[in-house]
């Protein structure tokens, strides 16, 4: 079968989201483990209150980039629309941002290292932000199309794009 310019692109965009969104997951795990293995003051990092609530907002932005990544895959062939992408891509990026930053944070100067898995991850992460444009062209996209929709909420828009 064969495809539009624009339609592959806007498969390319939704595959490199839900990659994203399974790396940010193998970095919460990362962090998950590290933090139970890690002693400070005689106890595991992981039983820390700030630790276990910046463990909570990667959790957050992980579950936020999974809903978005499989969003922009569930429309039926030909696939993704401009506006999935619009809606997945910024979302998955500014995910990434914080929880590259918590990771970093919880693994403290080691995560920088080239030899540590983490900095593999967060460096393809940020990789990926920038792909396709990065966030900004999709976020305009995705504005003018809501301002373009008078009435209802943002949440019946993004009902409206599920099933239309």
């Amino acid at each position: 079968f064969e495809l539009a310019e624009d339609a592959v692109l806007h498969w390319a965009v939704a595959l490199t989201a839900a990659a994203m969104a399974g790396a940010m997951a193998a970095v919460l795990d990362m962090s998950i483990a590290y933090v139970g293995e890690r002693e400070q003051f005689g106890r595991p990092l992981g039983k820390f209150q700030a630790i276990q609530q910046q463990i909570s907002v990667m959790a957050e932005r992980v579950a936020m980039a999974n809903v978005a990544g499989q969003g922009a895959l569930a429309r039926p062939l030909p696939g993704p629309s401009a506006l999935d992408i619009a809606v997945a891509k910024p979302v998955v990026d500014a995910s990434a941002s914080i929880l590259c930053s918590v990771s970093h944070a919880v693994f403290g100067a080691i995560g920088i290292t080239a030899e540590h898995d983490l900095s593999l991850f967060t460096r393809r992460l940020k990789r990926s932000q920038l792909a396709f444009g990065g966030t900004l062209p999709w976020a305009r996209q995705l504005g003018r199309a809501r301002l373009a929709r008078a009435g209802g909420t943002s949440v019946d828009f993004i009902r409206a794009l599920r099933h239309g």
